[in-house]
């Protein structure tokens, strides 16, 4: 049986969904949540951790009180366990980052070092070399400040600033200009190099060389994350996509379905006789049918997850013949005992 999902007066298949996130360039990030999803599978939280991630969806969306939450809920069509899955995503997530990276952070500290070290310096350009010669020397015997030189015959937009640039990462600048920053110190002024059609004048600033912090090592761990993600995502979607995949799929959603279909058209249902309900949810679970042992009855009770008794032949068994008993207040189930009332997201216990 193919399910149905309902989308106003469209009938969608949910055997060519794949095919609607292709179209609409969904399939990359979907399948990035399964990846998600299947990384952090094996990390659960502490009843606090799940206390304080409902905590912080009821204060994100303002909802305080439990009439607020069941209708949150039921507007995204989810249950109290989904919306726990939901809520702790986040803090699984960064127990899965922590245990695959968290002791391989400071080898790629070490790595990354050249591009977390950042510098401010000094820059003059000309085309001239003589000028270039002129201008370093007249720099070094304090005839003229660097400013003043760069302000005057810079031909870059440092001129702007009287030749001085960042604070920039020690690796982004031209390597000839990071390898001579990586080795100044604070002050040194170097004699022209020449760089393609340019003659240059460096002075180093400023340095200020990276620590392995805590904000250094979360923005590490994250790069290194998004980087095995991106990989991850990379081949799950080419197996995706794979002709074997295509034409498995194809074969799966072979059979014809009217795409504008209303959801009222027996046509558009596997069984001609069904009939949707009149509020078709987006998945609806799927339900046992049970048909009654004794014709003289005319009510259908449907138990759900009810326990099995029939090994013990002592059990009791409670069988409500007239359900217009329960209209009765003296017949009610207090909240706290019946498990169909309204729970609250977050726990009122100390």
């Amino acid at each position: 049986m193919t399910d149905v999902l309902y989308v106003g007066d469209r009938a969608i298949r949910t055997d060519t969904i794949p095919t609607l996130l292709k179209q609409y360039e969904l399939l990359p990030k979907f399948i990035e949540e399964l990846a998600i999803d299947e990384a952090i599978e094996e990390y659960g939280c502490t009843q606090e951790e799940k206390q304080q991630a409902l905590l912080e969806i009821c204060q994100r969306h303002k909802l305080t009180n439990l009439e607020e939450q069941q209708q949150w809920m039921e507007q995204r069509g989810l249950n109290p366990g989904e919306v726990e899955a939901m809520a702790t995503r986040s803090t699984r997530i960064q127990k899965f980052k922590e245990a695959k990276w968290g002791k391989k952070v400071r080898r790629h500290f070490m790595e990354r070092k050249s591009g977390l070290d950042t510098v401010i310096y000094s820059l003059i350009r000309t085309q001239d070399a003589g000028l270039a010669h002129e201008l370093y020397y007249r720099i070094l015997e304090g005839e003229i400040t660097f400013e003043q030189c760069a302000i005057a015959h810079s031909q870059g937009p440092e001129v702007r600033t009287g030749g001085r640039l960042g604070p920039v990462p020690l690796n982004r600048p031209h390597p000839v200009i990071s390898k001579l920053l990586s080795v100044s110190q604070p002050g040194q002024l170097w004699p022209p190099r020449a760089i393609s059609d340019w003659h240059i004048i460096i002075r180093l600033d400023d340095i200020k060389s990276a620590q392995l912090d805590d904000p250094t090592r979360q923005a590490l761990i994250e790069e290194l994350y998004n980087t095995w993600l991106q990989e991850r995502v990379n081949v799950l979607t080419a197996q995706a996509l794979s002709p074997e995949k295509q034409a498995e799929c194809a074969a799966i959603a072979a059979a014809p379905v009217k795409p504008d279909a209303k959801p009222d058209d027996p046509d558009t249902l596997d069984n001609p006789g069904e009939t949707p309900p009149d509020h078709p949810e987006f998945v609806t679970p799927p339900s046992d049918s049970t048909e009654a042992d004794s014709d003289s009855s005319e009510t259908e009770m449907v138990v759900l997850d009810a326990p099995e008794v029939d090994d013990d032949p002592t059990a009791d068994r409670i069988v409500l013949d007239d359900l217009e008993d329960l209209d009765d207040p003296a017949n009610a189930l207090p909240n706290d005992s019946n498990p169909n009332a309204p729970q609250s997201l977050v726990s009122t216990s100390a």
